[in-house]
């Protein structure tokens, strides 16, 4: 009897598993999939009148890279490491609507955008980061102890000039002052103390001031 019951607690405790990782890659396909409004895109561009069609495509897309990553995150906070991308995310929040119906879709609750500034434990925002790099990683397949480019989150605020921006390299021996080595992310004695941002899931941001823990 007892071996029936353990039976039937672990067939129950692995259905429970298998539908939460459906759902969970269900709503990773809806972000990949997801086209933002078009009045959020032009009032970006608006704002931004500098980008070209192709920067701004590629800015969203880099929106829909975090909110990817934070999906993934599974309840760990998530930085955000783009200025421009949050710029955009901060667009996007304007319209309520349309903002509450794709969060409702992509994490089954509202997401919110929480300034790092709320986040005193730097340690926290530190992880916060790491596990952003990691992730981002995962998602362009590349390797991200020896890495042998950027992930888009991590590459557009320098690719687009951005200023005040996030600035990552890989290579720690030409780094600039006010450059970010994200090999210095796995090594808190040579770690950067440039100011970073995060949202929790909740919502958020990194490298600018904002985060998130990812669902």
């Amino acid at each position: 009897m007892m071996q029936e019951i353990v039976l039937g607690v672990v067939i129950l405790l692995f259905g429970i598993g298998f539908i939460y990782a459906k759902k969970h890659k269900q709503r990773r396909y809806f972000i990949q999939m997801y086209d933002f409004p078009i009045t959020v895109i032009e009032r970006f561009k608006e704002k931004s009148y500098h980008f070209t069609d192709e920067q701004v495509r590629d800015i969203f897309e880099g929106l829909k890279d975090y909110f990817y990553i934070c999906n993934k995150a599974n309840n760990r906070m998530v930085a955000m490491p783009s200025k421009v991308v949050d710029d955009a995310w901060h667009e996007f929040l304007l319209f309520t609507q349309e903002y509450e119906a794709f969060s409702k879709k992509a994490f089954g609750r509202l997401f919110h955008h929480i300034p790092s500034v709320s986040i005193a434990d730097s340690s926290k925002m530190d992880e916060a980061l790491k596990t952003a790099w990691m992730l981002s990683c995962e998602k362009e397949d590349i390797l991200y102890n020896v890495p042998d480019k950027l992930p888009r989150l991590f590459l557009l605020d320098k690719l687009l000039e951005i200023k005040g921006g996030n600035i990552y390299v890989i290579n720690c021996h030409s780094k600039k002052e006010d450059e970010i080595c994200v090999k210095d992310l796995f090594d808190p004695k040579r770690r950067s103390d440039k100011n970073t941002s995060s949202s929790s899931c909740g919502g958020g941001n990194v490298s600018c001031s904002n985060g998130c823990s990812g669902s």
